[in-house]
């Protein structure tokens, strides 16, 4: 646990057992910490709109392509039972509708639809299953991009991270051919992440996924630290890079333009 969370937490329950005032305090429920220091504080649950939700998850049918095998009965079960089984989370009924309209019959989203995880960690674990079992290159692709996302230091723009995902270990030059669309990132995800239009910045869809990489790590990107690394220094090693430092300003703003990744590599 982030010891300066862990030390706010403590402060608050103080506060809260032996001061007269009254604290307001915002927070999602998820965290063991944080239920375990609040939880017998009074609570005003605050969640998406079962009418919002339902209407979003009809969207999702519109827009997929099994929108034609489903029939009116069984889109009024898909709506029903999953803005019941996203406990008013939006994201829980995001990673819910993937995973059912991800399915090639109605009789596999049928299935899906019976046994979807009524929790975020469960819908969590399934959606990186999910990932898991995409074609090798995109597989390859949702995993290296949820590994740079988790263990950044600081966000990284839509051209930063393309720029970071192009770069394999060991190589001497760089190819702006391996670059790849915004699209293609954010769907080989699977609803996990999202970009910040305004900023262009790619960043999980809500922090709880950052928490719950945090979870993971062992499991899924014991090494995403060292890998990020590895990566990193293999970009300034690059043919690019081989012939010094730049002459002059304008070298210099030439060389970021061209790697964008680099001034995310430089700070490591």
């Amino acid at each position: 646990m982030n010891s300066h969370k862990k030390a706010s937490l403590k402060a608050l329950e103080t506060l809260r057992i032996n001061s007269s005032s009254s604290i307001l305090i915002t927070s999602r429920s998820y965290p063991d910490d944080i239920k375990k220091t609040l939880g017998s504080a009074p609570q005003i649950i605050i969640g998406a709109d079962d009418d919002n939700l339902q209407i979003y998850i009809s969207r999702e049918i519109d827009g997929s392509d099994n929108v034609d095998v489903i029939d009116r009965e069984f889109r009024k079960e898909i709506i029903a039972i999953v803005s019941q089984a996203a406990q008013k989370m939006f994201l829980l009924a995001v990673l819910q509708i993937q995973a059912i309209l991800a399915e090639p019959t109605f009789g596999e989203m049928e299935e899906t639809l019976s046994t979807i995880p009524w929790g975020l960690n469960g819908a969590f674990e399934e959606t990186l299953q999910r990932i898991h079992k995409l074609p090798d290159g995109r597989r390859r692709l949702g995993l290296s991009t949820l590994m740079w996302v988790s263990h950044v230091s600081k966000p990284l723009t839509v051209t930063e991270l393309t720029d970071a995902l192009s770069i394999k270990l060991g190589q001497m030059f760089l190819n702006t051919k391996y670059w790849l669309s915004q699209k293609m990132i954010v769907d080989c995800c699977l609803g996990l992440i999202t970009v910040d239009e305004e900023g262009s910045v790619i960043r999980q869809v809500y922090s709880t996924v950052q928490e719950q990489f945090c979870k993971q790590l062992d499991q899924t990107f014991a090494l995403g630290e060292q890998t990020n690394a590895e990566l990193s220094i293999t970009h300034l090693l690059t043919e690019s890079f081989a012939q010094g430092c730049c002459p002059d300003e304008i070298s210099i703003i030439a060389v970021i333009s061209h790697h964008p990744s680099i001034k995310y590599a430089d700070q490591l």
